[in-house]
């Protein structure tokens, strides 16, 4: 069992893919506020959404440690 299997490669091929894709629509999602609003509204709005997704997430992680038992 010294080598990998095509399935981990394409899974990595898979995601290296995926990421890519994301990285783009990321990356248009700048220009265009860029464009729209210059460096520090492109800024702005940048930490806005990435605070929102934050928000969200810390949110769902606290649930999951009040479900945990006491100790």
């Amino acid at each position: 069992m010294d080598d990998l299997g095509g399935k981990f490669w394409l899974t990595i091929a898979a995601f290296t893919i995926l990421g890519g894709i994301a990285l783009m629509i990321f990356m248009l999602f700048v220009d265009l506020a860029w464009y729209a609003w210059g460096g520090f509204g492109a800024l702005l709005a940048i930490l806005l959404v990435f605070s929102g997704v934050a928000y969200f997430y810390d949110r769902r992680a606290q649930e999951r440690y009040e479900d945990l038992p006491e100790g």
